[in-house]
């Protein structure tokens, strides 16, 4: 009972936030896009919007970048914005950082990560390699599973895939390990995003794949997030996309170049 009762206060919590959004004269649904009835005219005017429109709920999307191309940031707005708009509780597992590194990284965007780790609302699992690497893979899978049953997340991102690979003995028990994560989270109906850089193999297994391309110029850095795979509406593609004090934002119109 008392695992229930921490559930429904932390949905509560939830809900709180988003009739705030409403007692401010701001519509819940502002910034989600307009979902549309053919594949070409889908609006991606927020990254949640497109992220739904491009696998069904319980899917898992896979997202690939090098350092600094901004996996960590998509992730944590992944989470985060879901939780401000709709009041939907998620989990996040990441190996890169500690808790302290993930709270002041996200309160640069404005996300109050540690306010929602400690109501519940967003259930933060932080081990950086060094702490964890008595653990095998499966045991952190199982773990993780466990996290996203107990509070029922509606969301769950995972943070750092390739270190988790090197927890598996080799490369065949991290691919059915990554099968084990994304089965339960289907059964859960528990949407997800797993980050990684461009040597993952595990591409075939998930739903979805985006890749985070930087390509420097001599006078900017030009961002794209690039479509790789999809089973919803979206189509692949190129969309050009910036980092801003508030996360990332999809430019040039939020029109996706074929």
């Amino acid at each position: 009972m008392e695992k229930e009762d921490d559930v429904g206060k932390a949905r509560r919590l939830g809900r709180r936030f988003t009739d705030r959004k409403k007692s401010e004269g701001k519509d819940s649904e502002s910034g989600l896009g307009k979902r549309t009835s053919t594949e070409s005219d889908v609006d991606f005017s927020s990254l949640n919007n497109l992220i739904e429109e491009s696998v069904p709920q319980g899917g898992s999307i896979l997202i690939i970048g090098d350092v600094g191309a901004g996996k960590t940031v998509l992730a944590l707005q992944f989470l985060c914005e879901e939780l401000i708009e709709k009041g939907n509780i998620g989990a996040l597992f990441s190996h890169h950082d500690d808790k302290n590194d993930l709270y002041n990284y996200a309160n640069g965007f404005g996300w109050h990560l540690k306010r929602f780790d400690r109501n519940g609302t967003i259930e933060v699992l932080a081990k950086p390699s060094d702490s964890s690497s008595k653990k095998k893979g499966i045991e952190i899978v199982r773990e993780i599973i466990d996290t996203v049953k107990s509070v029922e997340a509606d969301r769950f991102a995972l943070d750092g895939l390739r270190t988790l690979s090197n927890l598996f003995e080799n490369e065949e028990g991290f691919e059915q390990g990554v099968k084990l994560l994304k089965s339960e989270l289907r059964k859960e109906n528990c949407l997800s995003i797993m980050t990684s850089d461009l040597g993952v193999s595990v591409k075939g297994i998930m739903d979805g794949v985006f890749i985070l391309n930087q390509i420097n110029t001599r006078n900017a850095k030009i961002r794209e997030l690039e479509i790789k795979k999809t089973r919803g509406s979206v189509k692949a593609g190129i969309i050009p996309f910036r980092i801003t004090d508030k996360g990332i934002s999809l430019g040039n119109e939020n029109k996706q170049k074929p």
